[in-house]
């Protein structure tokens, strides 16, 4: 392939000067083919099984990766319906669009193309972090070798002892247990904090830059480590806090909203973080991603009415205080997308519709958890929902109404739904 020279002046360099790029439209164009043409086998096998082909052909191939590419097999991995594989496909992309090539030796050329292209750009990191798996117990974030870890084992340790303070509090314990509880959560915390900077305790998921096949006692492993998490072992604030915080060194890392606008990337592709942020929300408040509530429920395997039915509604298994930080969660999204379109006002960034969509459905399921649970819980429990029935509420009218007046007119179909 046609490559400027090893030792050319990286200022000189254009991105035309790597024949690399035509390659990639080459791929680009299969995937764009994989995805709009109309297949007779619609599993979600199927379905990943392209996909791992068009990977497998590209990782074989040694070529330098663009950002349109990585970005178009991101989102693949975002909208598919293989959920048992989703999480870890995202963090294979994410892994191979930092790399920049699946080649060995090619550091000197990697080095000049990151000069001329970003690889992982906002639309790869925005999208990745809408295929994540919220409570998923890998690592959001790389570390500095590129390898996505396992969240530290203490933060099932922590939860734990957290659900089991707070069944003692309400069950009537003494003021002095519940002092001897709470020391015994910030040592809990002090530990977690010093864990975080090891790396010998941590198990390492295995996103090495090259398609392999699982075995069936890994793939069990990893099956069974969703499905504990999923359970709610690891529901709880303190968890959340974990994630969002790696989500913001994520953010960091890779320069998703600092990075300088360029004619090929313009300022409003970083516009798709916060609809990444706002689906992963969405995703945590509701339990389950695009599929119907049938669908979720097969794959969950709960067949009882109660369960549908709060299914239907919002997530379960989270006590208020998620829920409570969920809705300061979007607040937090809500503002820092506020303070970029203020910023970058000549560039005339708007939200995306999905964005603007999720944080809707978010709200609307903290309102019918309140609700549900003054119902169910009666009046004793009015009080502790009360105040977050009511800013959510503020909020939910907030957006609803700047879906009407905002934006051209382009969420006015969100104001006609909510209203």
């Amino acid at each position: 392939m046609r490559r400027p020279d090893a030792d050319a002046n990286a200022q000189l360099v254009k991105f035309t000067d790597f024949e690399d790029a035509d390659v990639c439209s080459v791929f680009l164009a299969a995937a764009e083919r994989a995805v709009d043409v109309d297949l007779h086998d619609v599993r979600p096998v199927s379905e990943r099984r392209i996909f791992l082909s068009l990977l497998t052909m590209l990782s074989y191939s040694g070529v330098l990766y663009t950002s349109d590419l990585m970005a178009h097999l991101m989102e693949m991995v975002k909208y598919s319906t293989h959920g048992a594989a989703r999480d870890s496909d995202a963090q294979r992309v994410l892994r191979y669009a930092i790399r920049g090539s699946s080649a060995a030796q090619d550091e000197v050329y990697r080095s000049l193309w990151h000069k001329v292209e970003t690889v992982a750009d906002s639309r790869v990191v925005g999208r990745y972090i809408g295929a994540r798996e919220p409570w998923s117990p890998t690592r959001v974030c790389f570390d500095e070798r590129g390898i996505f870890r396992s969240y530290p084992p203490l933060v099932q340790a922590a939860a734990k002892k957290s659900s089991t303070g707070d069944a003692n509090t309400t069950s009537g314990t003494t003021v002095g247990e519940g002092e001897e509880q709470r020391h015994e959560r910030q040592r809990m915390s002090r530990e977690l904090a010093a864990h975080k900077g090891g790396t010998e305790d941590e198990m390492v998921e295995g996103v090495r830059g090259a398609v392999v096949a699982e075995t069936a006692d890994g793939a069990g492993s990893k099956e069974a480590a969703l499905q504990a998490a999923s359970h709610g072992e690891q529901r709880t604030v303190e968890a959340l806090n974990l994630r969002w915080s790696d989500m913001r060194r994520l953010l960091e890392r890779t320069g998703a909203l600092t990075s300088p606008p360029t004619e090929r990337h313009p300022q409003q592709e970083k516009m798709e973080v916060f609809t990444g942020i706002a689906v992963y929300l969405r995703t945590l408040a509701t339990g389950r991603r695009y599929g119907g509530v049938k669908e979720e429920a097969e794959a969950t395997g709960s067949t009882t009415p109660a369960e549908s039915r709060e299914q239907a509604l919002f997530a379960t298994g989270y006590g208020p205080g998620v829920w409570v930080r969920i809705f300061e969660l979007v607040q937090e999204v809500r503002h820092d997308m506020e303070r970029f379109i203020t910023d970058n006002a000549a560039h005339h960034v708007e939200p995306e519709f999905e964005c603007w969509e999720a944080l809707l459905v978010t709200l609307r399921c903290i309102l019918d958890f309140c609700v549900l649970l003054t119902q169910e819980q009666g009046k004793e429990k009015r009080a502790a929902v009360g105040e977050l029935f009511e800013r959510a509420m503020k909020l939910r009218n907030e957006l609803v109404e700047e879906s009407r007046t905002r934006f051209g007119g382009r969420m006015r179909i969100l104001w006609l739904q909510e209203a």
